[in-house]
């Protein structure tokens, strides 16, 4: 469900073709029964079960037309998480609200999650997350389980329905809503179309691809009627020696339709994350998006598609329990089912605690198991204490390398971010000095330059002019004096020499 790559063409085709394929239906010729009756009506309470600890539940028994208990659920609002993709990755086109009209109590013990068109075309409907969060620790096995029934509407009006009971790791929402499918998501129950087929589903690793084939997942089908109350199961057993044993099993009226073993996974990293990890659980009816689209092979809703207690998912109760030990007569018989075993050349799984609530009881048979565990666990004390220490020096080990490299990186980058940026700073100084300089001497050559190009020039001009005129003027006044002399020397003699002839005479 929270899948922020599914709104493409390329999934729902792929999608189609994996949920269609016949060998993902060859499941029903090998499933196991529980010994413990269904329940096709609606229950009088929570059941129990021996050999388990009801560690938690909702039988949403409350006056009608009220909300849930807040102190059990959390509301999803709007079109996405904070930060996260646009109609909640998957394509989906409703509003989820809080609200008395989506999501309330019927008064009969019941919860009703309804969607809503409006006269305008828009759709409202309700997304609620289980408050606390569960795991399974080892040794043990936890069961997860909700009574839901399913309008029988014709399909016609049901195209884009998409109601759901699944859960998410934990991780998704301590790391603010990021991470999937590296945190995991199992899917206890989905349809969608108002078909009575039910789908069951791993989400984990990495997108896309990876071990668990993302965006599809790792998936099955099958079919229940609609009109009455299911019981939808997800059961995840780790009382077996190795990671590779463990498995996922769903189960609907007590039956068992489908498994999943740590060895089809076939890494203890990303198997950890998803069953090893606490996980919370969720509610909801969609509307529209990539899996009901892929399944009509057209885009969805349709006019056509209806709102109201038609379309609703009825919820009678939701439940959580605990074995109390490795022997329960909540036992699943083996099947023929073959699952090949791979190993992990790591781990990387977090040690987890084994501690589980219980109750007393003070019959025989709890008498006899109690010693039998008690038995086991003297016998298994030692291998599990070396176990754990191995997985804690791994994980010393581990966090001690990766403190070392992050501050041998730290250093190391520190440096040559420092070297890096003195070459670089020195390249621009000396590229900004050579420019600046280059137009500082410009200037200053061309202002000398004009400088003393106007001084020498006038100086020249100066001393030209003053040659020229002085050779000008003598040449004149040589001219000028000659002419007169000449002029004035023979008129001179001859009036000295008449004077001077007179005079004799």
């Amino acid at each position: 469900m929270t899948r922020s790559f599914l709104n493409n063409a390329v999934f729902v085709y792929s999608l189609l073709a994996f949920y269609t394929d016949p060998a993902h239906s060859s499941f029903h010729n090998r499933h196991a029964h529980m010994r413990r009756n269904g329940a096709l009506t609606k229950r009088s309470g929570v059941p129990s079960y021996d050999g388990w600890s009801l560690s938690w539940s909702d039988d949403f028994t409350g006056p009608a037309n009220t909300l849930p208990s807040s102190s059990n659920w959390l509301w999803d609002l709007g079109t996405s998480y904070p930060g996260g993709p646009s109609n909640w990755g998957t394509g989906e086109i409703q509003t989820y609200v809080k609200s008395t009209s989506n999501s309330y109590l019927d008064g009969d013990g019941n919860l009703n999650i309804v969607p809503l068109k409006s006269s305008s075309g828009q759709w409202t409907s309700a997304r609620m997350e289980s408050v606390g969060t569960y795991r399974c620790v080892p040794g043990r096995k936890l069961l997860i389980e909700a009574s839901i029934k399913l309008p029988n509407t014709p399909n016609l009006s049901q195209w884009g329905i998409w109601p759901a009971f699944w859960t998410m790791g934990a991780a998704f929402r301590k790391n603010g809503y990021t991470g999937w499918p590296y945190t995991g998501e199992l899917d206890v129950m989905e349809a969608v179309n108002g078909q009575g087929t039910g789908y069951n589903t791993v989400h984990c690793g990495v997108y896309p691809g990876g071990v668990c084939n993302e965006p599809n997942g790792i998936g099955f089908t099958s079919p229940f009627t609609k009109g009455e109350f299911h019981t939808f199961s997800l059961l995840i057993d780790r009382t077996a020696g190795t990671w590779q044993n463990e498995f996922i099993s769903w189960q609907r009226d007590g039956v068992e339709k489908f498994r999943v073993w740590g060895s089809r996974v076939g890494d203890e990293y990303t198997w950890g994350n998803l069953t090893h990890l606490p996980m919370f659980i969720l509610l909801d009816v969609a509307i529209g998006g990539a899996l009901p689209n892929a399944i009509a092979g057209f885009w969805t809703p349709t006019e056509n598609t209806i709102g109201g207690l038609d379309s609703a998912m009825i919820i009678d109760y939701v439940a959580v329990y605990n074995s109390l030990g490795n022997t329960t007569s909540f036992s699943i018989s083996s099947t023929t089912t073959t699952q090949t075993s791979t190993s992990s050349t790591t781990s990387r799984v977090t040690s987890q605690s084994s501690s589980v609530p219980t109750t007393t009881r003070t019959s025989t048979s709890v008498v006899k198991t109690t010693t039998k565990t008690t038995t086991t666990t003297a016998k298994t004390t030692p291998k599990t204490t070396a176990k754990t220490t191995a997985k804690t020096t791994a994980k010393t080990t581990a966090k001690t390398t990766a403190k070392t490299t992050a501050k041998t990186t730290a250093k190391t980058t520190a440096k040559t971010s420092a070297k890096t940026t003195a070459k670089t700073t020195a390249k621009t100084t000396a590229k900004t000095t050579a420019k600046t300089t280059a137009k500082t001497t410009a200037k200053t050559t061309a202002k000398t330059t004009a400088k003393t190009t106007a001084k020498t020039t006038a100086k020249t001009t100066a001393k030209t002019t003053a040659k020229t005129t002085t050779k000008t003027t003598a040449k004149t006044t040589a001219k000028t004096t000659a002419k007169a002399a000449a002029k004035t020397t023979p008129k001179t003699t001859a009036r000295t020499t008449a004077k001077t002839t007179t005079r004799k005479a």
